[in-house]
C-alpha cells in the first residue's frame, strides 16, 4: 500500500471522526480511487447503486477541495456493500467491488496503525492532535 494513503489517513482521522465518514476516508485512497467506472453501462448501473435513499444520506452534500476531484464509484461500492443494496450485487460491480474487499481490511489496518503512531506522537509532546477511544471505535 502507498505511503501517500497513511499520510492522506493522518490528516483525516481526528478526535470527532464518525463511523459515518469512514466509508469516505476508505474510499479516497490512492488504489481505490484508481478504480473507474469502464463503460455507460456501469456509470448507470452506478446512478441506479445513488438511487438508494440511505445511500444518499451518506454521501457528501459539500463539495470540498479534498472532495472536488473525487471519484465516486469506489465510495458507491463501500457504501452498497455496507447497507446491503440489491444493486450491488450486478456483475458489473464485481471486479471492483473484489477488489476493495480484498485490500479493504489492510486499509483498515492502516488507519488503526495510523491513530497509534498520532497518540504516540502526541505522548512525546510533539503534536497537540490525539485520538481517543471513540474515534479508534469508530475505525474497528
Amino acid at each position: 500500500m502507498l505511503l501517500e494513503n497513511k499520510r492522506l489517513y493522518g490528516s483525516r482521522l481526528n478526535e470527532n471522526l464518525l463511523v459515518k465518514n469512514l466509508p469516505l476516508i476508505l474510499a479516497s485512497s490512492k488504489e481505490f480511487q484508481a478504480i473507474g467506472a469502464k463503460n455507460k453501462d456501469e456509470l448507470s448501473a452506478l446512478k441506479k447503486l445513488k438511487d438508494n435513499d440511505d445511500l444518499d444520506e451518506l454521501l457528501p452534500k459539500v463539495q470540498s477541495r479534498n472532495m472536488k476531484d473525487m471519484n465516486m464509484k469506489p465510495l458507491l461500492l463501500i457504501l452498497g456493500h455496507v447497507l446491503k443494496d440489491e444493486n450491488i450485487r450486478n456483475p458489473i460491480f464485481k471486479e471492483g467491488l473484489a477488489e476493495i474487499l480484498k485490500q479493504g481490511v489492510f486499509h483498515l489496518n492502516m488507519m488503526i496503525d495510523v491513530a497509534m503512531e498520532i497518540n504516540g506522537i502526541a505522548r512525546q509532546g510533539h503534536s497537540v492532535k490525539k485520538l481517543g477511544w471513540n474515534a479508534i471505535q469508530s475505525i474497528v
